[in-house]
């Protein structure tokens, strides 16, 4: 159980800050920033401070979070759409953090402080402006979600296969070209995302995920497809759209598979992998071709 405060003036702070403010605190805190300039003066009291574990700084325009190594006991933090390049040594502090959302700010590199929050499960970094991950991030062991969406990058590395916890990755809209063998690896991963991407083949290795059940790697450059991906028997969505040059589809659909077409939902049923959907807009007139033979 948490209590959530919305800080919207400095009178509420002050009823908080009064003699009997320890036996108000008995529960977690939610802070909650909204129609406030000022916010970080509104926390003073140090019983409200030690009681907090998630702070939601959304849209707040920040530039520097100084101030975080204060909320030690902080497992939730927000920090979306703000103005950050880059974060304080003192986040090393915060040994209990899980959930961390750095979107839409303006790092360039990715910061190294979060290589020792060991207890991260969930890291989001969408819509930024990086182009590398550090190794470093084999740190993160503990962690299940993971969205790098909407970067500049074009390479990972090889470490990213220590995370053998993930869940789901999202590492669309960036400037792939290939992936390391190692990442084939994760043996956990539920969703991977890696549409608009430069990638020009999935290599057989894409068996070993095993209890995959989405995978995105729509707008690339795809010729081929791996024999191997009919392994996956947990998959229930692939998503081939725009991949114009992927002429081997008919390796693994029959003709009478094909109910709809152009952007709509193609369902198989028992030629490769049951209940699966298929999505191919964009690769239509392959398709046609197959089925005029």
């Amino acid at each position: 159980m948490w209590q959530r405060y919305i800080f919207k003036d400095k009178n509420f702070v002050k009823c908080l800050s009064g003699d009997n403010v320890r036996s108000r605190l008995r529960n977690k805190i939610k802070l909650d920033f909204k129609e406030t300039e000022d916010w970080w003066e509104l926390v003073s009291p140090q019983e409200v401070i030690d009681s907090v574990t998630d702070i939601d700084c959304a849209k707040k325009q920040i530039k520097d979070i100084s101030w975080i190594w204060n909320f030690k006991n902080l497992e939730w933090l927000n920090l979306w759409c703000n103005q950050l390049t880059a974060l304080p040594e003192e986040m090393n502090n915060l040994i209990n953090l899980n959930n961390l959302d750095l979107s839409r700010n303006n790092f360039t590199i990715f910061p190294k402080e979060i290589e020792n929050l060991k207890n991260l499960e969930s890291l989001n970094l969408c819509n930024n402006k990086l182009t590398i991950l550090p190794e470093g991030i084999k740190n993160l062991t503990k962690l299940k979600y993971l969205d790098l969406s909407e970067n500049y990058l074009t390479v990972l590395p090889r470490e990213i296969g220590d995370l053998k916890n993930l869940r789901k990755i999202n590492l669309k809209d960036n400037q792939l070209i290939d992936l390391p063998i190692e990442i084939w690896n994760l043996e956990n991963l539920e969703l991977f995302a890696l549409s608009k991407n430069k990638l020009t083949e999935l290599p057989k290795e894409i068996w070993n995920l095993k209890n995959l059940k989405d995978l995105w790697v729509g707008d690339n450059n795809l010729t081929t497809l791996p024999v191997e991906i009919k392994n996956l028997k947990n998959l229930k969505y692939l998503d081939l759209e725009w991949n114009p040059k992927l002429w081997n589809l008919n390796r693994y659909l029959k003709y009478k598979d094909i109910t709809e077409y152009c952007g709509k939902v193609i369902d198989t049923d028992g030629d490769w992998i049951n209940d699966t959907c298929l999505c191919i807009q964009g690769n239509w007139k392959y398709l046609k071709l197959w089925i005029e033979k």
